[in-house]
């Protein structure tokens, strides 16, 4: 039996046919298998659905179900828990926020940035690239999430999935990259996990800086941005698109999201945040960037040669 747990209202595609059943099981949000290493499954799992679809309850039940509060009773009557009650990003709508790659629009000389958050043990290692186009918005383009790698790997990948590949015949420009700023601390043998991703990034003119970690002044922005336009997000980063409408209020800290330990979609919109809050609010803007804010009249009027020439002189 498969378990296709997506949103009967807005992904009815992907979810699974009332009385069928399928093979190969696993969990929709992350494709692990649901039965353990020596092949033990599990006996009863739960599956997003419409009330319509079975008679097990009583007729009067979906009025009482419209008794309750908005997001809540779309979820229960329709099985649409795509608002979840005490969801952070209450303004989410992935109609409007998220983007085919196709309508990024973005070109090699664009301002490109990589934000980091590092994790081995219950933490996942997590990456995006975001890049702001000649429209002033930030768009968030590539992602790269995986468990249990040592920090050189996560590095490896990183370069080979979002630095190296080109476009227009070109390697992006990548004016900064932003790391966790815990993973600059040193552990005991005088290497951080900076120092190793750095070990890596370094044949590639590139080198983490420490991100801003302001919690709520990040989560903040991030509902700004995504609620503005400022900040899109390409249909090529679905972990970052689960994550953000599953996070949570944090009840004992106003403001803040609710931190789930060993929840890899955590770690992505740290990471995110990382990234988004620190490019924007940072004083100290990569010379890089400076550079391409001087060059951007010429990209507008089509001079393309002038600012390959420009970008060439300020690498050297």
């Amino acid at each position: 039996m498969s378990l296709r747990g997506a949103c009967p209202v807005h992904n009815p595609d992907k979810c699974t046919e009332p009385g069928k059943l399928y093979w190969n099981a696993s969990w929709p949000s992350d494709q692990f298998p649901l039965q353990d290493p020596d092949g033990n499954g599990f006996s009863i799992a739960f599956l997003p659905g419409r009330l319509s679809e079975h008679d097990l309850l009583d007729d009067k039940y979906v009025y009482r179900l419209r008794m309750m509060s908005g997001s809540l009773s779309a979820a229960m009557e329709q099985g649409c828990w795509c608002e979840l009650q005490g969801a952070y990003f209450a303004n989410w709508k992935a109609s409007k926020m998220v983007i085919p790659y196709a309508m990024v629009g973005a070109q090699w000389w664009d301002s490109h940035f990589l934000s980091l958050d590092y994790g081995f043990g219950k933490s996942s290692a997590s990456a995006h690239l975001h890049v702001r186009t000649q429209d002033g918005r930030i768009k968030t383009i590539g992602e790269f999430v995986a468990p249990h790698l040592p920090a050189y790997e996560f590095a490896k990948e990183v370069v080979r999935r979002l630095v190296v590949p080109t476009i227009q015949g070109q390697r992006r420009k990548i004016v900064a990259v932003y790391l966790d700023p815990a993973n600059f601390k040193n552990v005991g043998d005088g290497h951080t996990i900076a120092n190793q991703i750095n070990e890596v990034l370094e044949p590639y003119d590139l080198g983490v800086l420490a991100a801003s970690n302001d919690r709520i002044g990040g989560w903040q922005l991030m509902y700004q941005t995504l609620q503005t336009g400022e900040w899109q997000i390409a249909a090529t980063c679905p972990k970052l698109i689960e994550a953000i409408p599953s996070r949570m209020h944090d009840e004992k800290r106003p403001g803040d999201l609710l931190k789930v330990p060993g929840d890899p979609l955590d770690d992505v919109a740290d990471d995110v945040r990382y990234g988004i809050y620190t490019f924007i609010t940072s004083s100290e803007k990569p010379r890089e960037l400076l550079a391409r804010k001087a060059i951007a009249p010429l990209a507008a009027q089509g001079d393309l040669t002038s600012v390959s020439d420009s970008l060439a002189a300020d690498d050297r």
